[in-house]
């Protein structure tokens, strides 16, 4: 996006005429000075404003949840399937969707009946088919109203 900022008409002319220094500061018209000063204020509150959006939108960009922790880790390698799936998130989520697959052989959804409203912690019970690399993958809306999701994986030996 190209942004443009235009002189006042006659301005710009002016301007150039000070900056080849055919006037010097003190026999400089009073309506010159007070034209070239207003000018920059303006590019400066414009300049101040177009940062100020850009920071509130990369502030909401990086407001998203994400996902802190699971239980069992992610990558971890388990000596037996655990009993529950824990995942914890830095803001609110409500959960839509959570499936787990064993080794690219058999997937199934968790039961999120109980899960209605928005929350960092989500804990569920899980029964696994035995030995293999599992991957969870989950989507979820934030409190923000933004679409999510990701993944984690183990393994168990």
């Amino acid at each position: 996006m190209l942004l443009t900022f235009q002189l006042p008409e006659g301005l710009c002319e002016e301007l150039q005429a000070q900056s080849a220094n055919v006037w010097k500061a003190d026999d400089m018209p009073k309506v010159v000075k007070h034209k070239a000063a207003r000018h920059c204020r303006l590019v400066r509150m414009k300049r101040t404003t177009i940062a100020a959006a850009f920071a509130a939108v990369a502030t909401s960009a990086f407001a998203h949840s994400a996902l802190d922790s699971t239980s069992p880790t992610d990558g971890a390698a388990l000596t037996a399937v655990p009993t529950e799936l824990t995942m914890m998130f830095n803001n609110d989520i409500r959960l839509t969707r959570v499936t787990w697959a064993l080794a690219d052989a058999r997937s199934d959804q968790l039961d999120l009946d109980g899960q209605t409203s928005f929350a960092t912690e989500f804990v569920f019970p899980f029964e696994g088919m035995g030995a293999g690399p599992y991957l969870i993958e989950w989507r979820g809306l934030g409190d923000d109203g933004h679409p999510l999701k990701g993944s984690f994986s183990f393994v168990v030996e």
